[in-house]
């Protein structure tokens, strides 16, 4: 989506996409039934993508307010 808004250019860096619990390595369910269930596909595990963890680290994000806590914030 901000590939294609930018004129085909990265915004947003991609990195390979994972889907997988990081203690047993299988897929989360959540991602097999969402994936299945909305796109009719299996889930794009190692695919470039982005994350919006990711994205909110990226200096071109500028926040301006935070409204309520937010656990963990360390502005």
């Amino acid at each position: 989506m901000f590939k294609s808004a930018n004129g085909g250019v990265e915004f947003f860096p991609e990195a390979p996409m994972s889907f997988r619990d990081i203690e047993t390595g299988e897929l989360h369910d959540y991602w097999v039934r969402h994936y299945n269930d909305y796109f009719g596909m299996p889930v794009p595990t190692g695919e470039p993508g982005s994350n919006p963890g990711d994205m909110s680290k990226d200096p071109k994000i500028h926040i301006y307010d935070i409204v309520g806590d937010i656990t963990g914030l360390q502005p």
